[in-house]
């Protein structure tokens, strides 16, 4: 007797998600020297995401990361699939989490090797 199974696969874990991040997206948590961070995104239908970065440095001109002064600024790029939100804020360091609902991105923010937790909030979805 010869028996078959059926099995049901999902997507690829690299391939786009279906929830799109596109737009404003806010943290009051710390990361280290950095706080009340902001990022603008625009993701693209490969799940690619783009955008730019801004936050308070305090104290201004840390030893790590460098050279972000007191109104630090940069670009984000990164991507946003089926196994997770990948983006790297230029000059600060990289963000690897989930999306919790439409609204809500958590997970871990690596700057200067050191780990930490953060929620980002939308504020408002894209135009």
């Amino acid at each position: 007797m010869l028996f078959s199974a059926a099995v049901s696969c999902g997507p690829e874990l690299t391939d786009p998600a279906s929830t799109n991040i596109t737009g404003r997206w806010t943290s009051s948590d710390a990361i280290g020297t950095l706080s009340d961070i902001s990022m603008n995104l625009a993701q693209e239908t490969d799940g690619s995401v783009s955008g730019q970065w801004s936050g308070i440095g305090s104290p201004p001109n840390p030893v790590c990361p460098p050279g972000l002064g007191s109104a630090p600024v940069g670009t984000v790029s990164g991507s946003n699939t089926v196994l997770e939100v990948r983006l790297s804020l230029l000059g600060a360091g990289v963000f690897a989490g989930q999306v919790g609902d439409d609204d809500t991105l958590r997970g871990s923010f690596i700057a200067c090797e050191i780990p930490y937790p953060v929620t980002f909030s939308r504020e408002s979805p894209a135009p």
